[in-house]
């Protein structure tokens, strides 16, 4: 399971500032437009209340607990919410593509603000990275983010949180960043909010929210499996995998689609790195089209797609912006990725196989397309060793790359993967292979 950083991408960084304002730590930066929400941060004014008591009274606000409503999402599935007073949804329909948009009124506070936490279920998965920076905006963090991971219904929940404060001057402007994404079955649902303070009532309603759902299958796309791994230092999350196949019942064969997000954060400084894949294949498992998006810390995204060609020879394409270059290449082993090497990683882990190699579009140390390349041998029973070795020193029994120590079951699905300082573990598995991974 490697994930391959183009070079300079982490090169980006935001800092979480520290600023003494009256007293108490705040950020300066626009948060009401950032959020895109209809709970607005709370405006405090100057006066009675020191800023200390008025932003312990902010963090202090929960709502509810309330009834919970029956939602009928069209053609998406069902699912039952917390709510005030009965949700508002609006579904959308656009080719296969379906989208629900979904309401919780959370009532209003003490001092009359209303507060709602906003929701979607959709098809599309986007990068969750990506919705964090958005929902940050040119704001800074007032505090070191917290991220968990955890299977929670039909799949995996990454949930992002963070108090911002922004002065203007005449009023300072409080808001939490509370940020939720389900992966299942080939769906995505996500809810957000801002309003200051208010976590023990996100947690408790999105969480609620998203074990409710049993979401409908796509016809035209049918899910056939899935997996969610956490990634963790010792007990901090820093991030997550997730990675699904569907059936292409319109043009016969398979699509394998991947999002991964990681969080690095301390007191100083954040950042953060979404990586998506999709890989098209026929019905006889042969590779058409590899697809790679990378966001560093919410930019980009900088694209990587290979091709086929003749004679064994693939096309590479880097995109950036308005910057694009190609080459024609031949890999130095057949394009793949993890999951679609299952039968080869159990061969590995059971002593059958003595080496395994596979390649994928990749930058060079130019920042120039290329590809680079997973290496795998056995280690012991039910444990494979994996290294990364990019496309210029790829070669038979290579010593060269960085190495990872993958656990492996009796299908071939990497189950944990450890690394000098960071663990990989399965949380989530649904489905079953298709009969080609069977073999």
């Amino acid at each position: 399971m490697v994930t391959w950083y183009p070079p300079g991408m982490l090169a980006r960084s935001r800092p979480v500032a520290s600023l003494q304002l009256r007293g108490i730590v705040a950020i300066v930066g626009s948060l009401a437009a950032a959020v895109g929400c209809s709970s607005k941060p709370a405006e405090a004014p100057k006066p009675e209340l020191s800023v200390e008591e008025t932003l312990a009274k902010f963090m202090r606000r929960e709502h509810g607990p309330f009834e919970k409503h029956s939602l009928q999402l069209a053609g998406l599935g069902t699912a039952s919410a917390e709510a005030k007073t009965p949700p508002k949804v609006e579904c959308a329909k656009k080719g296969n593509e379906r989208h629900c948009q979904v309401v919780l009124d959370m009532g209003p506070d003490e001092d009359g603000d209303p507060a709602a936490i906003n929701c979607a279920v959709t098809t599309q998965l986007g990068p969750f990275g990506l919705a964090v920076h958005h929902g940050v905006g040119a704001s800074q963090l007032a505090e070191t983010p917290q991220l968990t991971v955890e299977k929670i219904g039909q799949g995996v929940a990454a949930t992002f949180v963070v108090n911002m404060v922004a002065e203007t001057e005449t009023t300072v402007n409080i808001g939490t960043l509370k940020l939720a994404r389900l992966y299942a079955q080939g769906h995505m649902a996500e809810c957000r909010d801002s309003m200051a303070g208010g976590r023990e009532t996100f947690h408790r309603v999105v969480n609620d929210f998203f074990a409710s759902l049993k979401l409908e299958e796509n016809r035209a796309e049918p899910f056939r499996f899935g997996i969610a791994y956490r990634m963790r230092k010792g007990k901090k999350t820093l991030g997550l995998r997730y990675i699904y196949l569907i059936e292409n019942t319109e043009d016969p064969g398979f699509v394998e689609y991947g999002v991964f997000f990681h969080l690095a954060a301390d007191e100083k400084n954040w950042q953060t790195l979404d990586i998506a894949h999709a890989v098209v294949r026929d019905d006889k498992g042969e590779l058409t089209r590899y697809g790679v998006l990378h966001w560093p810390h919410g930019q980009g995204p900088l694209s990587l797609v290979a091709k086929p060609t003749e004679a064994g020879k693939f096309r590479v394409k880097r995109v950036l912006g308005t910057s694009s270059d190609a080459i024609e290449l031949t890999p130095k082993a057949g394009l793949s990725t993890e999951l679609w090497s299952a039968p080869e990683l159990r061969r590995l882990a059971t002593g059958e196989l003595e080496s395994y190699s596979y390649g994928f579009p990749a930058l060079d140390g130019d920042r120039d397309p290329s590809f680079a390349y997973s290496m795998f041998s056995p280690s012991g029973p039910g444990v494979v060793d994996e290294k990364a070795v990019p496309h210029a020193k790829m070669k038979d029994g290579a010593d060269e790359g960085e190495s990872h120590e993958l656990h492996v079951d009796e299908r071939g699905i990497v189950t944990k993967q450890v690394d000098a300082t960071l663990l990989t573990e399965l949380i989530v598995s649904s489905g079953a292979l298709p009969e080609l991974l069977s073999r």
